[in-house]
């Protein structure tokens, strides 16, 4: 995954866009991811679609609401640590100052509010829930692998919720993802290409960029050895599996040759 911004935004419409949002935006973290997708992905274009949904999978892997990480990673993905600090401030901010009104009022004048009107905020919550989920669908649900995750996941969270269950279905997708490529990527890389010289990812940043150094002896060998592998059946049974997961958002390649000084020593 990388992160490609050309829109110049500042600090200030990050906090008023948030603000905004923070005052309009009811319902839970489900409800506030399709609020986000709508604004930053749909009308103001900030991010794209795949930055976004990278976004909502990671921060779903972390402890704590979720809708709340997602902003501050949109507003980090802008302007760094300031932009994050405008994003959280901006969101909770009207959040915090209406809920301190309405629990005073609630303490002080329970018997004169209706039940009725609790209940509708509850039924437009549900359509808003609702809104999100099939907003995002289209495209987080691309194949067959996908709705098959969706499914099982449903079930295990409908006839077993807990935070711990939620936690254990995030890490079994991941494993599998990493299993598809080590059982069937890796070993075919390394049949044609040799071992590489290095799988790296990054300390900081981006936590979806992995980095492959393989090593040539010059550009024909390169050639060589690469077309091999796109006739390998097991490479190209597992550049199918990983299309029909998504896993693969780019890729960008680049021919490095070692400086003078440097004694270079082969796998």
């Amino acid at each position: 995954m990388k992160i490609k911004n050309k829109i110049k935004v500042s600090n200030l419409d990050i906090l008023i866009s948030f603000f905004l949002l923070g005052l309009t935006s009811f319902g839970g973290p489900i409800a506030h991811i399709g609020y986000f997708r709508n604004v930053f992905v749909k009308q103001k274009k900030w991010i794209d679609e795949q930055t976004y949904m990278d976004f909502v999978s990671l921060c779903n892997f972390l402890p704590g609401p979720s809708s709340s990480q997602v902003g501050m990673s949109i507003g980090y993905s802008l302007r760094g640590v300031s932009g994050a600090l405008m994003a959280w401030l901006g969101f909770t901010g009207p959040s915090a100052i209406i809920l301190i009104f309405f629990g005073y009022i609630i303490l002080n004048y329970q018997d004169s509010i209706s039940n009725g009107l609790l209940q509708g905020l509850k039924a437009i919550v549900v359509a808003i829930v609702l809104q999100a989920i099939w907003g995002m669908k289209k495209n987080a649900l691309k194949d067959f692998y996908a709705y098959g995750f969706t499914f099982l996941t449903a079930v295990t969270l409908i006839f077993y919720p807990s935070s711990a269950n939620q936690f254990l279905c995030l890490i079994f997708s991941a494993l599998f993802g990493s299993f598809l490529y080590k059982e069937k990527g890796k070993p075919a890389q390394s049949r044609n290409l040799g071992q590489p010289l290095m799988f790296a990812t990054t300390e900081t940043g981006n936590p979806n960029e992995y980095t492959h150094i393989w090593v040539y002896q010059n550009a024909d060998d390169r050639e060589k050895k690469r077309a091999a592998m796109w006739n390998d059946p097991d490479w190209i049974s597992y550049t199918q599996e990983s299309a029909k997961l998504g896993a693969l958002e780019s890729q960008e390649n680049k021919l490095l040759s070692p400086v003078e000084f440097y004694e270079f020593k082969k796998p």
